[in-house]
């Protein structure tokens, strides 16, 4: 296989390399793929105790969620705080942590809930620390997406670390940021030896210790196994052929001396669905304090924010606002939105009617010369990542968002960028929404 043409035409030409559409029987048997079963501890009851239980319900548990369901129709798709392409959720949260006086690792069951005993191991870890591992499930959202998995897992993982860093901050938890995309990781060995092929994205490491001592596994399953028969060999190959071209690893800090996000409680999903946002109201006020916090945020962070080129398009004004990490905007007028609206490549959606629209720019050239000469999944955990923290503050401007992958790269480009940076993310936005659907993704009242 020749990575670059396939990763090349990933972005700009999927149908020519992703295979056949899925069927909604696949998506539901494999949905439930890459749990480890046996014992546990129900994360729940802890949530009230532990501020790092609480940031990882908050972010990734089964809390935020659609309650319409029946035997006909049952319920696949999870709602959590954190966006994922199709509801599947192809990424694990696989965690390490003194217990009973060792190193254990667990990994965290998100449709349960549960914190799941995996074994003992021999690592290097302190006391007083927790470790999150974010790896890849790919088989979880192959059957649906296909080769395209691999053009939403990197986002996903973004996804997942701006909001656990937006809880983090919330809980004044502090931690360490690394994104080690090759085989060298402390965990890859142990990994293998339970069957987890899969390299991890990257690595939190907590300033805190999750506090298990005082806890006793209890028994959930009828066995202990790991349900992933259907590994994606063609992505674990690319995956091995990728890795090598790593050089440098991404190491970043995060403190509460800087804080980034201001304290305030998000009590829905950040994404709830774009066809909601369709003919939604924005208030000037919000959109202002929106770009604001987003300079703001700019400026402050240390997630790789040079990389990154923000373009907000003002439908209704016909403009584009270059969100810069200046403190003075750039505008451009007359912009077609029609141009834009005929780039999408599933006709499900009309651009005409939103009110704004997010165009995420990634400098992948000079990724390529400070990180890696393939930067196809660096690239799309940045992106991720701030699309993440767009959805963040919209929300505490009262505005709500949805992405949309499904676009035509090549022109976009072009008339979005002048081909100076790749899109990874299209993001639309508009007003405070509230509907059914909303309503059964508040907080589960028993929690």
């Amino acid at each position: 296989m020749d990575i670059s043409k396939f990763l090349y035409n990933l972005h700009y030409n999927p149908g020519e390399v992703v295979s056949a559409s899925y069927t909604i029987e696949d998506t539901i048997q494999r949905n439930s793929e890459g749990f480890y079963k046996g014992y546990g501890i129900d994360f729940l009851k802890l949530q009230q105790k532990s501020p790092i239980v609480k940031v990882i319900l908050k972010s990734y548990g089964d809390i935020f969620f659609n309650r319409v369901e029946n035997k006909k129709k049952p319920l696949i798709f999870c709602r959590k705080m954190t966006p994922s392409g199709g509801g599947l959720y192809p990424i694990n949260i696989f965690i390490c942590t003194n217990f009973k006086n060792r190193i254990a690792l667990f990994q965290f069951d998100f449709k349960r809930n549960l914190l799941i005993f995996i074994k003992y191991i021999n690592i290097e870890i302190n006391n007083e620390c927790t470790k999150l591992y974010l790896v890849p499930c790919y088989t979880r959202n192959y059957f649906k997406y296909k080769e395209f998995s691999y053009r939403l897992c990197p986002l996903d993982t973004g996804y997942l670390i701006s909001t656990l860093l937006y809880n983090f901050s919330v809980e004044n938890i502090t931690f360490k940021l690394s994104i080690k995309l090759n085989k060298n990781s402390d965990i890859t060995d142990v990994l293998n030896e339970i069957g987890c092929e899969e390299i991890p994205y990257s690595i939190i490491e907590l300033n805190e210790s999750l506090n298990l001592d005082n806890l006793s596994l209890e028994h959930y399953d009828t066995e202990s196994y790991f349900f992933n028969p259907n590994k994606v060999r063609n992505l674990l190959e690319i995956d091995t052929l990728i890795h090598q071209e790593y050089h440098k690893d991404i190491n970043i800090n995060f403190n509460n001396e800087n804080k980034l996000f201001e304290k305030f409680e998000i009590q829905k999903r950040i994404s709830p669905g774009g066809e909601f946002i369709q003919n939604s109201k924005v208030e000037q006020e919000s959109i202002n304090k929106f770009i604001s916090l987003i300079m703001q945020y700019k400026n402050k962070s240390n997630f790789l924010s040079e990389y990154i080129l923000l373009n907000l398009i003002d439908v209704q004004n016909k403009r584009i606002i270059n969100l810069s990490a200046s403190e003075f905007l750039s505008y451009k007028n007359n912009v077609s939105i029609e141009f834009i609206d005929k780039q999408l490549t599933r006709r499900n959606f009309n651009l005409l009617a939103v009110p704004y629209i997010l165009y995420v720019g990634v400098n992948e050239e000079k990724i390529k010369e400070n990180y890696s000469n393939n930067y196809f999944k660096i690239s799309r955990i940045i992106a991720g990542f701030w699309s993440g923290v767009v959805s963040i503050l919209s929300a505490q401007c009262g505005l709500s968002t949805h992405p949309m992958m499904s676009y035509n790269a090549r022109e976009l480009e072009e008339y979005i960028f002048k081909n100076r940076y790749s899109i990874l993310n299209q993001i639309v936005i508009g007003g405070n929404i509230t509907t059914n659907r909303m309503d059964s993704m508040l907080i589960r009242s028993d929690l």
